[in-house]
C-alpha cells in the first residue's frame, strides 16, 4: 500500500492582497470620510468611540484575498486482488 503526502500552501507570505478598494478613497482600509468637514462634524457629534465605531464599520475583509492557507494530505492506494470465481445457488 503505497502512500502519497502532499502539502498545499495558499499566500505563504501572509501578505493582505487588496481586491477591491473603496471609490471615495482609492484605498481599501478607509473611505476617507471623517477627513470630510461632515466626518469632521459627525465625530464632534459622536465623541471620543465615534473613530473606533466608524472604523470597525468600514472594515471589509472581502477586500482582501485569503489569508494563509496550508492544507496537508495523505493518499493511500490500495490495489484489487483477483478473487475466485463467485458461486452461484
Amino acid at each position: 500500500m503505497p502512500l502519497e503526502a502532499s502539502v498545499w500552501v495558499i499566500n505563504l507570505l501572509d501578505r493582505r492582497n487588496a481586491n477591491t478598494v473603496f471609490t471615495g478613497s482609492g484605498s481599501p482600509y478607509t473611505t476617507a470620510w471623517l477627513a470630510t468637514p461632515d466626518g469632521k462634524a459627525w465625530l464632534q457629534d459622536v465623541g471620543a468611540d465615534g473613530v473606533a465605531i466608524y472604523d470597525l464599520a468600514q472594515s471589509r475583509p472581502e477586500f482582501f484575498d485569503a489569508p494563509r492557507l496550508v492544507r496537508f494530505g495523505l493518499r493511500a492506494r490500495f490495489r484489487a486482488r483477483a478473487v475466485g470465481q463467485v458461486c452461484n445457488l
